[in-house]
């Protein structure tokens, strides 16, 4: 079970995220953006995680996923995908969000994300 305050994260997460949704993606459903993008997500941590643990365990990187690709490939249309982008370009450069993505932005494909500094 998590914190309170775990929670409370977790739920501030989800609506900055539909706020961005709809403010860059009006067309498109907010919370089945947010499911879609949840599981690449998840998807992408999963390998992090086990490219991690190879790299540290034997020096070698176990597979590398394109999860930016995957979750677009989930909508159609060119001017959908730009507005996704600009959603989780705003999503992730959150001053929370930045701080996590640095940890993890060794072991994640940055193609999408500009680093503020």
């Amino acid at each position: 079970m998590l914190e309170p305050s775990a929670v409370a994260e977790q739920e501030s997460c989800n609506q900055q995220f539909l706020r961005f949704c709809e403010q860059h993606c009006p067309s498109l459903d907010a919370e089945v953006v947010w499911k879609e993008f949840s599981r690449a997500l998840h998807s992408a941590i999963h390998v992090t995680g086990a490219n991690l643990y190879h790299l540290l365990a034997d020096g070698t990187l176990e597979r590398d996923v394109d999860w930016l690709a995957s979750f677009l490939s989930k909508f159609n249309g060119e001017e959908e995908k730009e507005g996704l982008r600009n959603v989780l370009e705003a999503f992730l450069h959150q001053p929370i969000v930045i701080a996590v993505t640095r940890f993890f932005g060794c072991f994640l494909p940055t193609s999408l994300l500009r680093h503020h500094n």
